[in-house]
């Protein structure tokens, strides 16, 4: 009886174009340990993120806009993405190279062995070796295109890729732009609340006076106390708001929370001048969102055009070689060959057809998702516009009010401590002037933010289509 153990060593290499290796921060991969039947495996811990703690004093808009870009983990992700469809580029041209392949078999005979060749002479088999390899250099010839619109369609797909990573860069600017007003927004109605409290604390000194003298009741003092109370409330909350802001954009700037973050001072309110279809035709020809489904559209129909070409004959050439070595039978042999292999798939099972029809589907909803994209678009800007318009508007009639106001509640104060009104009475022209300061706040700071979120809507940056009232394109 003989008994014989084959080990097979089977290599392959493929020489083609490929792109640079893609280094992981988690280091070189590991394979995987599985666990036996009935044990959990350990969970690994979560990463954690590197933040910037140390403190930052006068940030401009610029320079938050710039970090942000450079340590957020959304545009970083986004880039890798990027480098991911510029190597299937790569992987698609690597079709139009020659491919390498060779293999080893190594045999270990342990048993003799008799082995007869008929009218030559008859021989043992001694335990022994036998070692065959074989290596062949093929190259693709001729696929009728197919190859080549994979190329295309790779092109077209990393063009989306990259107008994507634009739109999330674009995201973010608009996020970072928003958060740097917001900080800026806060710390002024942090102001507003402080002054409305300073002056409450006033009117409480003057309500007792008064009520002292006898020209008031005791509900006077009570309710100058109670009005306080609550503007003491209005500060806190308006603080808040201001530690939150500050939360805000040292997240989107990849810091600790509370770290210590200060502005730069922020533009001055100023009215500007835009034309409606202008903007509307620019948004249609630079916003990445719509140009991203124009080479989706492309990738596609390349992609169509590959699978209709794919029943035109292949031709490949390859060249081959092998070698034998068992020193017992016939020595040793090597052996060349050349090829030249014409290969033809009419009918695949109906895989090309289903693949078409996908394709023809997946072309109509997206033609179908692009038209609501360019509608929608549309009415974002349109809607941008009105709401710049109303922001102008209200900065002018807040402007206006606060004029109005302050004279007002000098009017009301005087005759207060005269004894000729109540305290509800001033208190009500206290507010007045304090919800017009607010309201000044809100809308210089939201014009701004406006202006910001159309830029990013249009996709083109604010110094190529802003016009200012009083000044010159």
């Amino acid at each position: 009886m003989k008994r014989n153990v084959a080990l097979t060593v089977i290599s392959v290499l493929v020489v083609g174009s490929c792109a640079a290796p893609l280094h992981l921060d988690e280091g070189a991969y590991r394979s995987r340990t599985y666990d036996a039947p009935g044990e959990a495996a350990p969970v690994p811990p979560p990463p954690k993120p590197a933040v910037d703690a140390s403190p930052m004093r006068g940030v401009s808009l610029g320079q938050a806009r710039e970090l942000a870009l450079l340590r957020n983990h959304t545009v970083r992700a986004a880039a890798a993405t990027v480098a991911s469809a510029r190597a299937a580029i790569a992987e698609a041209r690597a079709a139009f190279l020659p491919t390498l392949s060779g293999s080893i078999t190594r045999a270990h005979y342990r048993e003799s062995s008799e082995v007869t060749i008929p009218g030559i002479t008859t021989f043992t088999v001694t335990p022994s070796q036998q070692t065959t390899g074989t290596a062949q250099l093929a190259v693709s010839l001729f696929s009728g295109g197919r190859d080549w619109e994979e190329v295309k369609a790779a092109r077209a797909a990393l063009t989306t890729q990259i107008l994507d990573e634009r739109s999330v860069r674009q995201q973010l600017l608009l996020e970072v732009t928003r958060a740097w007003y917001r900080l800026h927004e806060a710390t002024a109605q942090v102001q507003v609340s402080r002054d409305q409290f300073t002056a409450s604390a006033r009117q409480l000194e003057d309500a007792r006076n008064v009520v002292a003298a006898g020209r008031a009741t005791k509900d006077s003092e009570l309710t100058a106390k109670v009005e306080v109370l609550r503007s003491r409330q209005e500060v806190l909350v308006s603080e808040n708001a201001v530690v939150h802001a500050r939360r805000v954009i040292n997240v989107l700037l990849v810091r600790s929370l509370d770290a210590e973050t200060s502005l730069d001072e922020p533009p001055a309110f100023r009215k500007v001048q835009l034309d409606n279809a202008h903007l509307v035709a620019m948004g249609r020809e630079h916003n990445p969102s719509l140009l991203a489904f124009r080479s989706q559209r492309i990738a596609l129909g390349h992609q169509r055009e590959s699978v209709l070409r794919s029943i035109t004959p292949e031709i490949v050439g390859a060249l081959g070689a092998s070698y034998n070595s068992f020193k017992q039978a016939t020595g040793y042999s090597t052996n060349y060959s050349a090829l030249l292999v014409a290969q033809w798939t009419p009918i695949d099972g109906g895989r090309r057809i289903g693949r078409l029809q996908q394709i023809h589907a997946d072309l109509i909803a997206l033609r179908e998702r692009e038209l609501q994209a360019i509608q929608d678009l549309d009415l974002r800007i349109e809607r941008t516009l009105l709401d710049i318009a109303e922001s102008e508007s209200a900065v002018e009639l807040a402007h206006q009010s606060i004029s109005a106001s302050t004279e007002n509640y000098r009017i009301v104060s005087e005759r207060f401590r005269n004894g000729k009104v109540t305290t509800r009475e001033l208190l009500e022209a206290q507010t007045t002037l304090s919800s017009s300061r607010f309201v000044l706040n809100q809308a210089r700071f939201g014009h701004l933010t406006l202006l910001a979120a159309l830029e990013a809507q249009i996709g083109v940056e604010q110094a190529d289509w802003v016009t200012y009232e009083g000044e010159g394109k």
